[in-house]
């Protein structure tokens, strides 16, 4: 056994209260409850043997364990620590339990069964298969496929499948140094590992973002090793000198070393190759043997050890994780059999370890090796290890990893080996990592004539994770293509970015862009100018002139482009034009549209949100499942997020909370960092708005705090965030703070065009906050003219909302009446809990006018309604008002089909068509515990107890 290995057994003193919770949670995992643990601490403090103790005691109690290390040097390996974690079971896997390869290709609208005896492959988790087989690069320019999405799904489904086999053990040390596509990853399994019979274990070193986000986490577990005691740090040292300590001797050994184990092991190993005696008198000796030295310990250790052992330490150290000992033996120019005695001689010394590929004892013995090395030789080293990876047909990230650290020389090979190493990575569904190889590419740098396309495909790259370079490589794209076509693809992918980052101004100036040097007339990109710059403050009154001309010319065009249609339809609806008028032009644009690509799901923003101001609410609910049948199909995150995030505005709109706040939710989970984005603001005000109707105030405020509000913005959404914002503070009852939030959208609003109240109704809410300051002419000011904007555009929900908020100012009988005028529009409107909402005002009216009897009615339905919904503020304010009229309320129950949510519904028929809890979370890409609570609420509603009777009771029509 080699020396070091007692050592390291040893290092466990002082970790029996870590190691025990670590325990606790195998065994909940084994109990069916996952959750995920963090071992967070500086390099040498124990974590790696915490892990490996945990790792031990998991495989004793029959879990299966998957287990990865980072490492510093492969960082930009896409999917490295994934692989570590999973490759051994699925390469181990074939046939069968592999799950079949032509299942796995398919879409996974109907995926195939998963059970103990299915394939670990089969279903969703096939979505994966990219990151574990080599995949065909995408051709030079091509457009970039975006599947990280349906590849996160897929993993999680992959580990959902072996868990459901044994329990499992996710445990990743050294995450602070994992690959950015593993880290998204382990954050999307972090936030779903509650549900499955897994822990997820990690260690790192404080600082990194997701790992930061899982310690947040109040589900979570997080373990912080301490320094070692004295009494620790005393049987390190009588194991190692043989004799007891002076009290002075270890006070200067923890001094030395902060109680860090790797440090205090260190330290007594070089205490007993000196000789020195344990006392009292050798304490400053100690002292000066401090953690500074460490490097030079170890490379006066080395040369006592072998005369071969320097240039194989450096050669291991440079080669990474994946040190052959061939390997070595090239790079260090050592035959093998010298490599191979260094070796033994470097583990009896505790530096390597006696495994295969060559690895060190620790990442600090790795570090000091490597940071030992001169500079220009590690370049050079790298640029050799490179080249004999490559001669062998190694992967090409594999090569390109160490390309990445090699100084730029212009060579054209290098390039080569980068651009397909990046294209490689987008096919494995990580464009942050071919993002690497790419500007790395650039700056090597490749011929003149090959750099627009470089920079096209780079900035195609950034965009798909959110990273704001795309901006200017796409930019530099645009002006340096000669060509059309070029131009157009970048302009394309430059503006859509733009779009969907909330910068729907500078998309349209892209859009002008493209133009230049073609047909200056150009009607589909005039079309998309137009359609981007009405949904933003700045450039929409820039806009004016060109819509009358757009108009005009699809009027004579009978082969103009649906993009036409869609801008047309957005501008007027934004304009307050009638409602039939704004619907024909959306129903024009997308009998006319392909709905195959992403890009189409892109310019769906505009066709969605004029059916949505028009009130269409089943259409638009069509066209987004639509557009999320797409996004399912090609996995993209981006798309995903922006598809939840449309529906949940839907849901809001029509009343259905818990979906609003379950697709808000969604959307900001698939892209967090577009949360100050275009999706990302409409997200987040339809969150906090579900929110407050469900009376979770605090909760609604601490997640403004936790994702922030732009101090500026130019998207119409921006209007629509400040206006929730104004929700939650006139429900705080901070009046004049909702008031200057619902004006201060307002004005965004106007400047970009958008007078009609079905965007946000910020009239109203300014009219209750000015009636709350008791400035009532202002307040009956404003509510009338949302009263007037929503008669014009014929619009029942948006009158309805205005109608009750003029009701409330004005009191009295004139009030009573325009409450219920406010019942009457929203009865021929499909926006439930509004309807609740006027109901509820409307019975508190006539009780405070003395008719109790007739206020009972109205405040029964708005209490059914509210309830239904799961609006509890409202539900709350009529049970109240219910109370005074001398009614007594029986508590609520609904049932039958009617009560149940979209989301529940879409569960439901799935579920009574014979597919499996698994199935349908598959299909829907959410969770397995989603999928379950929502059953679990159908059939409480439907009055049922099992899936049998699902088909019959949805086919019930009744509720009560």
């Amino acid at each position: 056994m080699p020396r070091s290995a007692p050592v390291t057994e040893r290092l466990l003193l002082n970790r029996e209260e870590e190691l025990a919770a670590i325990v606790e949670r195998l065994a909940s995992a084994r109990a069916g409850s996952g959750s995920a643990v963090l071992v967070e601490g500086p390099g040498g403090i124990g974590k790696t043997e915490l892990l490996v103790a945990a790792e031990r005691a998991a495989r004793e109690e029959g879990m299966a364990v998957a287990s990865a290390r980072g490492a510093e040097l492969e960082r930009e390996f896409a999917f490295g620590i994934v692989r570590q974690l999973f490759e051994p079971f699925v390469v181990g896997a074939d046939g069968p339990a592999r799950g079949d390869h032509a299942a796995r290709r398919r879409p996974v609208r109907a995926p195939a069964a998963s059970g103990a005896g299915a394939g670990i492959l089969d279903g969703a988790a096939g979505l994966a298969t990219p990151v574990f087989e080599a995949p065909a690069a995408g051709p030079a320019g091509g457009p970039v496929a975006e599947r990280s999405f349906a590849v996160l799904h897929g993993l999680y489904w992959l580990c959902a499948n072996l868990a459901e086999r044994a329990p499992l053990l996710v445990a990743v040390d050294d995450v602070h140094w994992s690959d950015a596509p593993s880290l998204a990853f382990l954050g999307y399994l972090a936030r779903r590992v509650g549900e499955l019979p897994v822990v997820l274990l990690l260690a790192s070193r404080p600082g990194e973002e997701t790992v930061e986000e899982v310690a947040a986490d109040p589900r979570a577990v997080v373990v912080r090793p301490a320094a070692l005691g004295p009494d620790a740090v005393s049987e390190l040292v009588r194991a190692e000198t043989g004799g007891r300590p002076d009290a002075a001797f270890l006070d200067a050994c923890r001094d030395a070393t902060a109680g860090n184990p790797f440090l205090v092991r260190e330290l007594v190993r070089e205490v007993g190759e000196r000789g020195i005696a344990p006392a009292a008198g050798q304490a400053d000796l100690v002292r000066d043997l401090g953690p500074k030295t460490v490097a030079r310990r170890l490379l006066a250790r080395l040369g006592r050890t072998s005369p071969f052992a320097v240039p194989v330490v450096r050669a291991a150290a440079v080669l990474g994780v994946d040190a052959e000992v061939r390997h070595v033996a090239r790079l260090a120019d050592l035959l093998a059999g010298d490599v191979e005695e260094a070796l033994d001689a470097l583990e009896s010394a505790g530096i390597v370890s006696g495994a295969r590929p060559v690895g060190f004892v620790h990442p600090i013995v790795r570090s000091s090796i490597y940071a030992g090395i001169a500079a220009g030789e590690r370049g050079r080293m790298h640029a050799r290890a490179a080249g004999l990876l490559r001669d062998e047909g190694a992967s090409l990230e594999r090569v390109a990893s160490h390309v990445l650290l090699v100084e730029p020389a212009g060579e054209a090979s290098i390039v080569e080996v980068l651009v397909d190493a990046a294209r490689e990575a987008l096919a494995r569904g990580a464009p942050s990592s071919a993002a690497s190889y790419l500007r790395r590419a650039l700056a090597e740098p490749p011929r003149p004539d090959a750099r627009p396309a470089l920079l096209a495909e780079l900035g195609s790259a950034e965009s798909l994770v959110g990273d704001g370079r795309a901006v200017e490589h796409l930019r530099e794209a645009l002006d340096q293509a000669g060509d059309a076509e070029p131009r157009r693809l970048a302009a394309l992918a430059l503006a859509q970015f733009l779009l969907l980052s909330g910068e729907p101004g500078r998309a349209a100036g892209i859009y002008e862009a493209a133009r230049t040097g073609a047909d200056r007339r150009d009607l589909r990109l005039e079309a998309s100018a137009v359609a981007a710059g009405v949904g933003d403050a700045d450039a929409a009154p820039r806009m004016s002139a060109r819509l009358a001309e757009l108009r005009a010319r699809a009027e004579n065009d009978p082969d103009a482009p649906h993009v036409t249609f869609a801008a047309l339809a957005i501008a007027d609806a934004q304009a307050n034009e009638p409602a039939d008028e704004v619907a024909a032009l959306a129903e024009r644009a997308l009998a006319g549209s392909d709905r195959r690509g992403l890009g189409w799901v892109t310019g769906l923003v505009a066709m969605f949100t004029a059916l949505m101001f028009a009130e269409r609410y089943d259409r638009a609910g069509e066209v987004v499942e639509e557009g999320l049948a797409v996004v399912r199909a090609r996995g993209s995150a981006v798309h995903f997020a922006l598809c939840s995030a449309m529906r949940s505005c839907l849901a809001l709109r029509r009343g259905a909370l818990g979906d609003a706040e379950a697709d808000a939710r969604a959307a900001l989970d698939a892209a967090p960092r577009q949360a100050h984005g275009f999706y990302g603001m409409f997200a987040l005000a339809t969150l906090v708005e579900a929110l407050v109707e469900r009376d979770r105030l605090e909760e609604a405020e601490r997640e403004l705090e936790r994702i922030g509000v732009p101090a500026r913005a130019t998207a119409a959404t921006y209007g629509a965030l400040l206006n929730a914002r104004g929700r939650l503070h006139l429900a705080r009852e901070r009046p004049e703070q909702a008031l200057d939030d619902f004006l201060a959208g307002g004005r965004h609003l106007a400047r970009g065009l958008c007078t009609t109240p079905s965007a946000a109704a910020w009239r109203s809410g300014a009219a209750l906050a000015q009636l709350a300051l008791d400035r009532p002419e202002q307040a009956r000011k404003m509510a009338a003219e949302e009263v007037a904007l929503a008669r014009s555009a014929d619009a029942p929900r948006a009158l309805g909302v205005a109608l009750r908020a003029a009701g409330l100012v004005r009191g009295g009988e004139e009030g009573v009446d325009l409450l219920g005028q406010s019942v009457h529009s929203l009865e021929a409107a499909q926006a439930s809990l509004e309807l609740a909402r006027s109901l509820a005002e409307l019975g508190a009216a006539l009780r405070r006018a003395g008719r109790r009897a007739d206020a009972r009615e109205p405040l029964r339905r708005a209490l059914h309604l509210a309830h239904r919904c799961g609006g509890e503020r409202v539900a709350e304010q009529a049970r109240t008002d219910l109370l005074a009229t001398g009614a007594r309320p029986r508590r609520m129950l609904l049932t039958g089909p009617a009560s149940l949510t979209a989301s529940e519904r879409r569960v439901a028929d799935m579920a009574a068509q014979g597919r499996s809890n698994r199935e349908v979370a598959q299909a829907l890409f959410v969770s397995l515990r989603t999928v379950e609570t929502h059953l679990t609420h159908a059939f409480q509603k439907l009055g049922i107890e099992s899936r049998a009777e699902l088909a019959g009771a949805l086919d019930r029509d009744t509720t009560s």
